[in-house]
């Protein structure tokens, strides 16, 4: 009984971290194609309108407007989205009135009340979503609509990259691996049309697909879904760049991920229908990807209950069960190594992982107790006063 309830946690955690990207990548495959289109500049370029949400965002804001003009898109418009700043934001952003820059305030209501506003006043065709703290390459945008020449595309993700300062993040090691293993699958995913939620700091669609999203969803979660549902290919451009700073806290990490997971399971209830809509290759996919990773901290707590409730009779769950409590007891040691900045790869994988899974614990219990707030905060360690340029190093 209790071997069998370990093999069933461990072996649906193993269809999502490994047989759903292996699936992925023998269908890529087959598929033979890539999603990826170099820019073309042409006078024909369609309008584009990037959308910068912003709360309190005076150390970076001016960076990121210098950036965002510096786009060799021909055609943009940027629209600066302020939820209620308190801080010198908004004087800012006036100052780049005549350089072109829309711009409103509104009352602290959340980002996806600022976004709806925002798409309601822009003018482009193609809607670029980007975040205030992040800094993009110059043909960026121009890569990102460059998609589009393909009428059957109707979102796409662009490539999110994270770049340290004065050091690595204390989850830094885990962290890089985790994202280098989602940009793949973010890869495999583009090369089908099928790219399931997008970077939320860059990503792009038609403006007809938008419609007015719930405050407590997440755009990046949910414009995917209602284009896929409408019959629009979501795919990923490679050249399409974003960069981000690192978080410097684990704490951030941990409020990050526990959001997210939130607004998945109370988007996931709003939007079953369309996501059914896209097909039961689509809710297959969605189911692997991520419900049933939403679910880690439930099939980690099974395994290590089976494994210890069956290791007096079970040589091989008790082996097991020394296994799990090595691989906690290394996420303990990095927890405690991390006061100091920097732990080794070996404890910074297991530390991260652990993180990401009890914030993803964290968000199911505030999903099911309806406890998701539609606001969003601003981590200070990612915000830290901008370079001005694109660039840096991945981790």
């Amino acid at each position: 009984m209790w071997l069998g309830l370990f093999w069933i946690c461990t072996g649906l955690l193993l269809a999502s971290y490994a047989g759903y990207p292996l699936l992925l990548a023998l269908l890529a495959r087959l598929q033979s194609r890539t999603t990826t289109l170099r820019l073309q500049e042409t006078a024909a370029a369609p309008r584009a309108t990037l959308i910068i949400p912003a709360h309190n965002e005076e150390q970076v804001i001016a960076d990121r407007l210098d950036n965002a003009l510096g786009q060799s898109h021909p055609d943009l418009e940027i629209i600066v989205a302020m939820d209620g700043c308190t801080d010198r934001t908004e004087e800012i952003v006036r100052g780049y009135e005549e350089r072109g820059v829309r711009h409103f305030s509104q009352p602290r209501s959340g980002k996806m009340t600022a976004l709806n506003r925002a798409v309601d006043m822009s003018t482009g065709d193609i809607l670029v979503f980007t975040d205030a703290n992040v800094m993009f390459e110059p043909d960026a945008v121009g890569q990102l609509v460059a998609s589009f020449e393909d009428p059957s595309v109707g979102c796409v993700c662009g490539e999110h990259r994270y770049e340290s300062a004065g050091g690595r993040s204390a989850s830094g090691e885990g962290e890089g691996l985790y994202w280098k293993y989602e940009r793949l699958i973010k890869i495999w995913e583009g090369q089908l049309g099928a790219v399931l939620v997008t970077n939320g700091p860059i990503y792009a669609m038609r403006k007809p697909l938008f419609s007015p999203i719930d405050p407590r969803l997440a755009d990046d979660f949910v414009n995917p879904i209602k284009a896929a549902a409408q019959g629009s290919k979501v795919t990923y451009c490679q050249d399409a760049i974003a960069w981000e700073r690192l978080a410097e806290k684990s704490s951030e990490e941990f409020r990050r991920k526990r959001r997210i997971i939130a607004q998945g399971w109370i988007a996931t209830a709003a939007m079953l229908s369309d996501i059914l809509a896209g097909g039961p290759g689509h809710a297959l996919q969605f189911a692997l990807h991520k419900m049933i990773r939403w679910l880690g901290p439930v099939w980690l707590a099974g395994a290590m209950v089976a494994s210890l409730a069956g290791m007096g009779r079970s040589p091989q769950l008790a082996v097991l069960a020394l296994l799990q409590v090595a691989f906690y007891a290394a996420a303990g040691a990095g927890a405690l190594l991390s006061r100091r900045g920097r732990i080794p790869k070996f404890l910074g994988i297991p530390y991260y992982y652990s993180i990401i899974n009890l914030g993803a614990a964290a968000g199911l219990l505030d999903a099911l107790t309806s406890r998701q707030r539609g606001v969003w905060e601003t981590p200070e360690s990612n915000r830290a006063a901008a370079s001005g340029q694109a660039g840096g190093q991945t981790e």
